[in-house]
């Protein structure tokens, strides 16, 4: 009997077709509206990941391009520095190679600069200018990592340059530069330990990093002395014995 009760009521519950095409509609609208809502999303998410990778790699790789030297300028008379220039000709990073260098860019406060006006205020240092004044050889080298750069430097150091005493410049190639800092010497000072390895093959690459470059040329020169000096002494020996021979 209660359960014809339930039976007659739910039969009684029942929807016009406006109420039912309320119904569809409304469950249309809110099912859409919802998959809307999520597909937007997803695209909004994904347009913004890409545009922070996108801004990222931008980021990224101009960092890498300012940060990577392109040329070093090594700068020798003891104290021994270079200078990491990139492409864009600015001073990224400075070091020294020996105790006096270290000392030495502790004063300077180039980084940054455009390397001409590096260049120009390592220069005019009390430090450089003191050991100039000393009768020191200043040595400037250009690492030539890129040609066209490094040619427009070398050409603006012997500009800078010209005309002072005890100050040369010249070239040299980026696989001298890594001989030079697996040694752990400056390009200057490792072009000076070759020439002098030449002649005095116990020298060592320590003892040519803590010297001067004025010492190194005058060691040079005295070998070169010796050598003229004993060929000299065996010419007038076989000039003697010729001599007694021939009387």
């Amino acid at each position: 009997m209660m359960d014809n009760k339930i039976k007659d009521a739910f039969l009684e519950i029942y929807a016009d077709e406006q109420q039912k095409e309320k119904t569809k509609n409304f469950i249309r609208e809110n099912i859409y509206k919802k998959m809307y809502e999520k597909q937007h999303t997803f695209r909004r998410k994904y347009v913004y990941s890409f545009a922070v990778c996108f801004i990222l790699c931008i980021m990224f790789g101009g960092y890498h391009l300012y940060f990577t030297p392109t040329t070093v300028i090594s700068i020798d008379v003891n104290p021994s520095v270079e200078l990491d220039i990139n492409r864009y000709n600015k001073v990224i990073g400075i070091n020294g190679y020996n105790e006096d260098g270290m000392e030495f860019i502790k004063t300077l406060d180039v980084m940054y600069m455009n390397y001409n006006k590096a260049i120009d205020e390592i220069m005019m240092s009390e430090t450089i200018k003191n050991c100039l004044s000393n009768n020191e050889i200043l040595s400037v080298a250009v690492v030539k990592t890129d040609d066209d750069q490094g040619e427009s430097i070398l050409q603006y150091v012997k500009n800078c340059t010209q005309g002072q005493q005890n100050i040369h410049c010249y070239g040299v190639t980026s696989e001298e530069m890594y001989c030079a800092h697996s040694l752990g010497l400056s390009c200057g000072k490792y072009k000076a330990y070759l020439e002098l390895q030449t002649l005095n093959p116990e020298i060592t690459p320590e003892e040519i990093g803590q010297m001067t470059m004025r010492e190194i040329k005058d060691m040079i020169d005295e070998h070169h002395s010796e050598d003229v000096h004993s060929e000299n002494g065996h010419s007038e020996k076989g000039h003697k014995k010729a001599k007694g021979r021939h009387e």
